[in-house]
């Protein structure tokens, strides 16, 4: 669902998009790259019947929400890390021409 809605994508098309993408096989829990499809384009028409659309469209903002939250946080903490602007080393380049 979060390939889904970050990619801006249609249910074949993020099928079509994990098939094709190692990092977003690795996303998805596979343990090594796969040429075949995941899974097939029906099961996101599936879980829309269980769930219900409205439900469905709820739980997937809520879920992209959370993961964009996660990630906001881990870069400001990457930042907060870094300090200053100053760079750590503080050594001289030497070019020997």
């Amino acid at each position: 669902m979060i390939i889904k809605h970050l990619e801006k994508l249609d249910d074949r098309g993020v099928i079509q998009a994990i098939q094709e993408n190692l990092y977003m096989q690795y996303f998805v829990g596979l343990k090594e790259f796969k040429v075949d499809p995941v899974f097939d384009p029906s099961l996101f028409v599936e879980i829309r019947k269980r769930v219900g659309h409205k439900q469905f469209d709820t739980l997937s903002a809520d879920l992209i929400r959370t993961a964009k939250g996660y990630m906001d946080q881990k870069h400001n903490k990457k930042k907060k890390k870094e300090g200053t602007d100053e760079p750590s080393n503080k050594g001289k380049l030497q070019a020997d021409a």
